[in-house]
């Protein structure tokens, strides 16, 4: 085969690669705006899961475990400024 053909052949074989490519570029886009999506959703119900447990679901009061996690928080921030309880 002539040089010549030999680049014409190569320049075919790259578009037609180059035309793969996009398409899998394409995919692959596709996918990674699924699992952002997926994420958001997965983030929301982490979110919704929290709320639920630290607020009674009769009467939206926050309930025992919320008031020992602030329990908890006030008693670190106590300790870290060197407040004495009176």
């Amino acid at each position: 085969m002539p040089v010549y053909e030999n680049v014409i052949w190569s320049q075919a074989g790259s578009s037609d690669r180059t035309v793969e490519l996009a398409q899998t570029n394409v995919q692959l886009q596709q996918e990674i705006t699924k699992l952002e999506q997926a994420g958001f959703a997965l983030q929301f119900a982490n979110q919704e899961l929290q709320h639920l447990t630290i607020v009674d679901g009769l009467t939206q009061i926050a309930n025992r475990r919320c008031f020992d996690q602030r329990l908890q928080q006030e008693w670190q921030c106590l300790v870290r400024d060197e407040i004495d309880i009176q």
